[in-house]
């Protein structure tokens, strides 16, 4: 296969050394992330964390992300309504 197109440019980026990404996608050693999951999983104070990399999941996949953005979102409402004194979660 052969185009009529000429290339006459192309940009590379470094992830890894991107000063705002500090990296590229998640790649843990083996086992690490079993280890850890848990920590990475329980909130800080008032932020929850959810992501792709960390899921029960499909880590790393559109699944995984869509588990994490519910699950963050699910503990986050939970949060607030005890605070408020509410407990009516319905996600």
């Amino acid at each position: 296969m052969t185009l009529d197109k000429n290339v006459r440019g192309y940009v590379l980026h470094s992830w890894s050394n991107d000063p705002f990404t500090k990296g590229a996608w998640f790649a843990a050693a083996p086992g690490w992330a079993t280890k850890n999951l848990k920590v990475l999983q329980e909130p800080h104070g008032r932020v929850f964390m959810g992501s792709a990399d960390w899921a029960q999941g499909w880590r790393g996949f559109i699944d995984g992300a869509i588990e994490q953005g519910a699950r963050a979102a699910m503990v986050t409402k939970l949060a607030l309504d005890q605070e408020d004194g509410v407990l009516d979660a319905k996600l």
